[in-house]
């Protein structure tokens, strides 16, 4: 598995971008971190979910702003 395939790797850069205030990069990778996870335990790919969900909200509020 490289990097670009783990779900823990990807997360991780999701939050570097997102600290970064680069919410739709932020966003687009929590994404990949979640299509990643298929063969994770139910609690990390339930935590990728709620990433996710608040960068796609937090991606949607730096729009409006």
């Amino acid at each position: 598995m490289s990097n670009f395939e783990n779900p823990i790797i990807l997360d991780t850069l999701a939050h570097a971008y997102s600290h970064n205030g680069d919410w739709e990069r932020a966003l687009t990778t929590a994404r990949r971190a979640l299509a990643a996870a298929d063969n994770q335990s139910p609690a990390i790919h339930r935590a990728l979910e709620k990433t996710v969900a608040d960068f796609s909200a937090a991606t949607e509020q730096a729009l409006i702003e």
